[in-house]
């Protein structure tokens, strides 16, 4: 019998950065995935108005959703920043009833007990999702509910994702949905131009020289191996080129080295630090 599995996230990308591997897992092995987004995302962004990029976001969600195989997400479109200013009891109740309508037997959210976390949505989240699959089940526990049919749940698997290593007691393998990963997190293009945006935005603040810093992590951290996964740049008119240095089947209008770099930028930061493929198979591991 099939799984149903349920994923509470606080922002349209947050489901495929922190999870996207182990729900593409899920879906393979025939699991239905309802992703449930609590905040429409609307201020990560120095390009567009809050509403244009609600609208962004919520059509990135969409096609992310469907790369990993999961149904189209339940939006309870939230302002961003500020799931921590909802009533008190709010965000859980939402949380609990959408697990006595899904019946999952599995739901997946952020670690409530990682103390590390900045982003006050977050914390939101994690703490309403752990208190509502921890008590759904209790008929006392918004009694309202049974008066529309939705009748209490206990949910059996309860996965929480951190960030801190020594937190975790499960680790999933997710070598063979890797690139799945990759590909819907690469769906919420408004972001990946944020993210970098703010770094550098954030570098220029601080008084960094980022040409520096650039220039000293190519020479420290690029390989240093005449290995497969080494870019290497098609001499003069020659055409595109494998890492392997033979042609490449990427087209004639994009080199390797640079296919290559834009499927690093692509995963961004997350994708590459949590490939589990091996160099000489993956370009994003450099």
């Amino acid at each position: 019998m099939s799984k149903t599995v349920l994923v509470f996230a606080p922002h349209p990308d947050d489901a495929e950065v922190f999870a996207g591997g182990t729900i593409a897992k899920m879906v393979a092995g025939g699991a239905r995935v309802i992703i449930v987004i609590a905040s429409s995302g609307n201020k990560g962004s120095f390009e567009y108005d809050a509403e244009t990029l609600a609208a962004i976001r919520r059509e990135e969600a969409i096609r992310a959703a469907a790369v990993l195989g999961a149904e189209p997400p339940v939006f309870l479109e939230h302002p961003d920043l500020e799931l921590a200013l909802l009533p008190p009891g709010l965000l859980r109740e939402q949380f609990v009833r959408l697990i006595r309508q899904y019946k999952p037997d599995v739901v997946i959210a952020e670690d409530p007990l990682y103390i590390a976390e900045v982003h006050p949505d977050h914390r939101a989240v994690a703490r309403a999702a752990s208190d509502a699959v921890n008590f759904c089940h209790l008929p006392l526990f918004h009694p309202e509910h049974m008066d529309e049919g939705l009748e209490p749940h206990f949910v059996v698997e309860k996965y929480f994702y951190t960030p801190d290593p020594a937190g975790a007691n499960k680790i999933v393998d997710i070598t063979d949905t890797i690139e799945k990963k990759i590909a819907a997190m690469a769906e919420h293009k408004s972001q990946v131009r944020f993210l970098v945006e703010e770094v550098v935005r954030q570098a220029r603040l601080a008084g960094l020289d980022l040409k520096a810093i650039r220039g000293r992590w190519w020479r420290t951290r690029r390989p240093r191996w005449p290995g497969p996964c080494a870019p290497r740049r098609p001499r003069s008119g020659s055409g595109p080129v494998s890492p392997t240095g033979r042609p490449s089947a990427t087209s004639a209008s994009t080199p390797l080295w640079r296919a290559c770099w834009a499927h690093r930028s692509a995963g961004g930061p997350a994708g590459v630090s949590n490939c589990r493929t091996t160099a000489s198979s993956c370009p994003t591991t450099w």
